[in-house]
């Protein structure tokens, strides 16, 4: 949290969650990155605001934040660095419906 406050993506708490939930909202594919066997996370990218959220594997959300060059090269750092496997999903409609009822909640907010 603090450390995408003070690279001005967020001004607060509620902020970093709407722009997560939002990001999240206006996905149509993720990723998933493997650097091990048994570790990998999905990261959910929307190119209408280019942030990125990252969950891991049981669905508890890491972090978001803003990408500051491209997708593409984000995760060729990631390539080179980690020796990620990254495969590119279409996001399922359950996933969609989901997270709109969760963004609709938010609106309260």
């Amino acid at each position: 949290y603090e450390k995408r406050k003070k690279e001005g993506f967020i001004t607060d708490r509620l902020d970093y969650i709407r722009k997560t939930f939002n990001t999240l909202k206006s996905t149509e594919v993720y990723f998933e990155t493997y650097e091990l066997p048994e570790l990998w996370d999905r990261v959910f990218y929307s190119q209408e605001d280019n942030t990125a959220v990252v969950l891991a594997k049981n669905g508890k959300i890491l972090t978001s934040y803003r990408i500051k060059t491209t997708i593409e090269e984000t995760f060729e750092k990631h390539r080179e660095f980690l020796k990620a496997k990254i495969i590119k999903v279409e996001v399922s409609d359950e996933f969609s419906r989901q997270i709109e009822s969760i963004t609709n909640k938010l609106a309260i907010f």
